[in-house]
């Protein structure tokens, strides 16, 4: 597998959505990580894994508000995708477990496959769908302004 492929962003997988391209760029890094830990033979996919559920949930809760904020007309298929996305890397959860030997493999070609059929098809389609539509787009950042805002911290005096 070519390091290139995985490791580099591709101004092909632009839905020209500031806000969204940065977490797909974050999922590009998390993909290199994992091809790093393949490309070592240590097998250790666990944090990585990890990482990318933590990261992913929080990316597909963002990006679903934001289509039905957006009434956009190819959701259900979108969020479809997604959690057909979440199936799969709970089944390479249970293959780390189960120690798969293939699992690295299986992982980064599934991972090159989302980002070909998914961020680069079904990502861009909504991208043009919001750039389109100058007040829905407004909506959007502001929900993820707000869904990404620091936590409020208070202090209480003992």
């Amino acid at each position: 597998m070519e390091k290139t492929s995985l490791s580099q962003w591709n101004p092909d997988y632009s839905s020209n959505l500031d806000f969204f391209d940065s977490q797909n760029r974050r999922l590009v890094t998390i993909m290199s990580q994992i091809q790093s830990i393949y490309e070592s033979g240590s097998g250790n996919f666990l944090p990585a894994i990890k990482q990318l559920i933590h990261f992913l949930t929080q990316k597909f809760h963002e990006e679903n508000l934001a289509m039905m904020i957006a009434g956009y007309p190819d959701r259900s298929k979108h969020i479809e995708e997604h959690l057909a996305f979440v199936t799969k890397i709970d089944d390479f959860l249970m293959d780390f477990i189960i120690s798969d030997p293939d699992l690295g493999h299986s992982l980064l070609t599934y991972l090159q496959q989302w980002v070909s059929e998914h961020i680069a098809i079904q990502d861009v389609q909504f991208g043009q769908y919001l750039n389109n539509r100058t007040d829905l787009k407004k909506r959007v950042f502001d929900l993820h302004q707000e869904l990404n805002k620091p936590p409020l911290l208070y202090v209480v005096n003992a």
